[in-house]
């Protein structure tokens, strides 16, 4: 009995451990599936406003001396004599701002030609005196661009100034649309202003670069980067960059106004170069004049990285488009506009009307006496007096008759 209850209890255990096994068996086939998660929420553009960060390195100018000057193991002569370069920049500029704005420069305006010419016509165009040998007046000589000119030559170039500027024929008296100075003219001035107009927005920039750097008591430079910046050198950078702008903008009145009061088509673009040039004497000095260890301090300036936002360049857009308008609007209506019509002015009072009569003064019976004269200089029928020239101009062989007589 007891070899068999044993056995039965045998035949029990190896069913429960049977049953055991299947039940390991089945839990380990089952694959346990994680829950899905919704992907991270990615910020919308406006609940988040991304600042992208641009690079601005400080330009090889002699007014950016004053950043490195004192932090380099340049010498005390190479820093006095920087310092005087920045000075001779700030003087020359100066100088040719005040020649700009001088009158004896500018010279006259041009509504004094009005004045000038009306006077011309009524004194001097119809004299006698001036009428020449082909019975043509003055007047109809110098309207007619007459090369052959010996007087008068101001007013001929005036004149000829004034019909390539305005594109209009010698006998026209009205401007039409094709008008090849004031197109010129309002490109150079556009050239110009633009030119003036990047000078302030590194001025802008570098400042606005200088501005986030921190202050502490000293200077503080390693490899390149500004880790702090003197409260004194904070000072000095910023006064050079207000007067910087100052003389540009100073520069940009003055330039401006010269050009728009240039009447000559060729003189217009070289007058545009020139003014470029002033504006770059700072670059020109530190480049031929700047001690070698300041300049390669200041090339080795790791550039300042200045945030921008959508915001700040949305306002920076709508900034240089009124900009652009004031560049555009602003020159053609107070500079381009008035001079135009004192140019037409003036030639009405040279050119318009009658033009073909001279008049003579007796001052014996106190008459004035009035001849008519050609309408036109005739190179092919010639008066008695040019066939008298002709004649005699290139008879050297022959005997010299002081009585000349035309048969």
């Amino acid at each position: 009995e007891l070899r068999a209850e044993i056995h039965r209890l045998s035949s029990r255990l190896a069913a429960l451990e049977v049953r055991l096994d299947e039940k390991g068996n089945a839990a380990s086939a089952v694959v346990v599936e994680p829950e899905p998660t919704a992907p991270p929420a990615l910020p919308k553009a406006e609940d988040a406003e991304i600042a992208e960060e641009k690079p601005v390195q400080l330009a090889e100018s002699a007014w950016n001396l004053f950043a490195v000057v004192g932090l380099t193991d340049a010498g005390w002569l190479d820093a006095l004599f920087s310092v005087l370069i920045l000075l001779a920049n700030v003087v020359m500029q100066t100088l040719f701002i005040n020649i700009l704005f001088n009158k004896s420069f500018l010279g006259d305006p041009f509504e004094t030609n009005v004045k000038n010419t009306r006077i011309w016509r009524t004194s001097l165009a119809h004299s006698f005196r001036y009428m020449d040998l082909s019975q043509t007046s003055l007047v109809t000589r110098v309207c007619d661009e007459d090369s052959s000119l010996l007087v008068a030559s101001t007013q001929a170039k005036l004149l000829s100034d004034i019909n390539k500027f305005l594109g209009i024929q010698k006998t026209a008296f009205e401007a039409t649309f094709d008008q090849p100075g004031v197109t010129l003219c309002m490109l150079c001035i556009i050239l110009w202003n633009l030119c003036v107009y990047r000078e302030l927005r590194n001025i802008w920039l570098n400042l606005q670069a200088v501005l986030q750097l921190p202050r502490a008591q000293s200077t503080e430079l390693h490899q390149g980067t500004f880790r702090s910046l003197s409260f004194w050198r904070f000072s000095i950078i910023v006064m050079a960059y207000m007067l910087r702008a100052a003389l540009a903008i100073a520069l940009l009145v003055g330039g401006t106004q010269w050009l728009g009061r240039t009447t000559s088509i060729v003189d217009l673009i070289l007058n545009a170069v020139a003014l470029n040039g002033i504006l770059d004497i700072d670059e020109f000095l530190f480049e031929a004049m700047v001690p070698t260890k300041i300049q390669l301090a200041i090339q080795k300036l790791q550039p300042i990285q200045l945030k921008y936002t959508k915001g700040k360049s949305q306002a920076e857009s709508a900034f240089n488009f009124t900009m652009l308008l004031i560049m555009l609007l602003v020159p053609y209506l107070v500079l381009i506009v008035p001079l135009t019509q004192r140019m037409l002015e003036v030639k009405r009072e040279m050119c318009f009307g009658i033009q073909n009569f001279v008049v003579a003064y007796n001052s014996d019976v106190g008459m004035a006496y009035g001849l008519m004269t050609n309408e036109k200089r005739f190179v092919n029928a010639l008066t008695l007096a040019e066939e008298a020239v002709n004649e005699y101009k290139f008879k050297l062989d022959g005997p010299w008759t002081p009585a000349l007589r035309i048969l």
